[in-house]
């Protein structure tokens, strides 16, 4: 048997932007710090042998959503995230500042409580929700 694996080729919307996550986050707001950020679930395709409709295919699906910038993203902040969790019952491994298997489960189980975008990357709402990022006035 011979085996070989080649590199995907990138797949490119018609203005030139990569679908999948962005590499490096656009500014949406300098004046509020916030970048934005892209989670991207992947199809999947299967095999058979005879077309029976078990169910509809699934469709990928992106979301966009609003994310603190890489400059906020220090240890520090991301301990306060850790520390946050733990007070609300979401997490329970050490306070070690990285965004490690255990947070970022613990990221998407409170997102998935409050009605936020269910992914494992920290978002601007859920900061607010927890209390780390202030909310602008014009929404209280």
């Amino acid at each position: 048997m011979l085996t070989a694996c080649i590199d995907a080729p990138q797949v490119m919307r018609a203005d030139d932007d990569p679908i999948g996550p962005l590499a490096n986050p656009v500014m949406v707001d300098a004046s509020l710090g916030t970048c934005f950020a892209r989670s991207t679930t992947p199809a999947i395709i299967e095999t058979v042998t005879e077309q029976v409709m078990v169910q509809p295919a699934p469709v990928r699906s992106e979301v966009e959503f609003e994310t603190p910038c890489a400059a906020v993203m220090v240890p520090q902040f991301i301990a306060s995230v850790q520390r946050a969790l733990i007070a609300r019952g979401y997490y329970n491994g050490a306070i070690n500042g990285r965004v490690d298997g255990r947070t970022a489960t613990a990221i998407e189980r409170f997102q998935t409580a409050q009605g936020d975008v269910q992914t494992s990357t920290l978002t601007l709402q859920t900061t607010r929700a927890i209390g780390l990022v202030a909310q602008p006035r014009d929404t209280l």
